[in-house]
């Protein structure tokens, strides 16, 4: 319910108004390719300019942060500038940026932990070239670029990002943190991305155990004629190489509508018919949550294969399960 409002109309700029945000007693907003700061004179009863800071692109979006303005642009991606919140002299300045230029198209802040320290978020940001990015911010070393942690292309562009806990209440327990997921949220929720194509996409964060495993079987996968689109020379398999690499780009997405085909056709044992291949998936399911998993694992050799392949299934099914 609204108590209070009031409304004040902007005379003095001829420029087109992208985006809004209503910080402490002030605004911010982002005017033609400038943003401004303006804060409530008690005494005038008006907004009194106070700084400005000149964009190469027009933010659609803006957000303040652990004391910082979160700009997103048109152009150049995100933008983070210091605007000096103690309302004293002085310029905005810019404290850190994305180290690619990107027509990026909406934002969210991820991964933050419970006492909501910035230093643990993770900026995930999506362009119009069907793409998104996560972006880490080093708050404590002004003037560094962001640090780029994985990117990856989808079908299609996403026009917005939004949270929520979708599933049912007594469904909600069984989607508690194991197999090296990483909750989104502080309250757990689920990441959504709306396509501008209608479709709906899912996004979940792994650690660096989990995600080494997935795309070792992805990378297996997209060389396999079970699954693959092309044609291979079978007589190169010995030059293939599965294993991940952590290269801070397109490698580090995880395919999840690739995995959902190799689970509905339970294809594991196929996808893993060379002994190299199972030997390098039962070392890497080893180190899935410190080896918990596998801890009680006994039997002859191909009693323990059959229990790693199920365990398997179990770790598709869980990252795979609906969440609507």
């Amino acid at each position: 319910m609204v108590r209070y409002w009031t409304r004040y109309k902007k005379k003095d700029y001829d420029r087109p108004i992208y985006s809004v945000l209503g910080h402490a007693d002030g605004l911010l907003f982002c005017a033609g390719t400038t943003i401004y700061w303006e804060i409530l004179d008690d005494v005038e009863k008006k907004l009194k300019p106070m700084k400005q800071y000149e964009l190469s692109s027009p933010a659609t979006s803006l957000r303040v942060v652990n004391g910082k303005i979160l700009a997103l642009t048109t152009k150049d991606s995100l933008e983070i500038i210091d605007f000096g919140t103690d309302q004293t002299s002085g310029q905005m300045q810019l404290s850190h940026s994305d180290p690619v230029s990107r027509r990026a198209l909406h934002m969210m802040e991820i991964a933050g932990d419970v006492e909501g320290t910035p230093e643990s978020s993770v900026v995930l940001l999506c362009d119009i070239y069907c793409g998104i990015a996560g972006l880490w911010v080093p708050w404590r070393q002004p003037n560094r670029d962001c640090e780029v942690l994985f990117e990856a292309d989808l079908p299609a562009s996403i026009r917005k990002f939004r949270r929520g806990r979708t599933a049912p209440g007594w469904l909600q327990a069984q989607r508690r943190p194991q197999f090296g997921l990483i909750p989104s949220t502080i309250d757990g929720a689920e990441i959504f991305g709306m396509g501008i194509d209608g479709s709906l996409q899912h996004f979940a964060l792994l650690n660096m155990e989990v995600w080494r495993l997935l795309r070792f079987i992805q990378n297996i996968a997209c060389e396999s004629p079970l699954f693959s689109l092309y044609q291979h020379n079978t007589g190169a398999d010995d030059d293939f190489d599965p294993e991940p690499r952590v290269t801070r780009d397109l490698e580090m997405h995880v395919n999840g509508d690739l995995l959902q085909r190799i689970s509905a056709k339970r294809a594991l044992e196929q996808l893993l018919n060379k002994p190299s291949h199972i030997s390098r998936y039962i070392e890497l399911i080893d180190e899935i949550d410190d080896g918990r998993c596998t801890a009680d694992f006994e039997g002859e050799p191909g009693e323990m294969k059959e229990q790693y392949l199920e365990l398997g299934y179990d770790i598709l099914d869980y990252f795979l399960a609906p969440v609507l």
